[in-house]
């Protein structure tokens, strides 16, 4: 990314700050969520809106207790799942494992603001793919896992559908 002179990059997260909404759509039948949660404040907030938004318009959504986490200092890797729900896994950009301690996670949360409409600064740009990339780094295993685990269910639905079509 940060090879071009310029970039115009837009968020496309326009409801809700976040793609919920269409992911979300009946049609779509989706089985695992990875919400790369960029927020300036709460690292949860578009995850209790999308909740919210699930369940205002009948969507499905697993069961969140947002009192059990912690906007201060969050992991970098939460998976919320229930049966007969898209999984989620969740990732805040600014955690306790890529920023340390509760202090850093508030700086850069300062630092890069949700409202800062340009980054000219190419450090500022590299620092925050480098971020990103870590927390997909640090959690490859899990994120595999959740994807294998997902895998393994729709295809276990599948032969459970076909099996159920041949006793017809």
């Amino acid at each position: 990314m940060s090879k071009k002179d310029v970039m115009h990059l837009i968020d496309a997260g326009l409801f809700l700050n976040s793609p919920y909404p269409s992911v979300l759509r009946e049609a779509r039948d989706v089985d695992i969520i990875l919400s790369f949660d960029f927020s300036m404040d709460d690292p949860f907030g578009t995850l209790k809106e999308a909740s919210d938004y699930a369940a205002a318009n009948k969507r499905p959504f697993p069961k969140i207790d947002f009192a059990k986490l912690h906007p201060d200092h969050p992991d970098s890797f939460y998976v919320f799942e229930e049966e007969g729900k898209p999984t989620i896994i969740h990732i805040p950009l600014f955690n306790i494992d890529n920023c340390e301690n509760e202090s850093t996670i508030t700086e850069e949360s300062k630092e890069y603001t949700t409202f800062q409409m340009i980054y000219r600064d190419k450090n500022k740009i590299d620092h925050l793919a480098d971020l990103a990339a870590m927390n997909v780094k640090i959690n490859r295993d899990g994120i595999l896992e959740e994807i294998r685990k997902t895998s393994e269910r729709r295809s276990s639905a599948i032969c459970q559908f076909v099996q159920d079509m041949r006793s017809c």
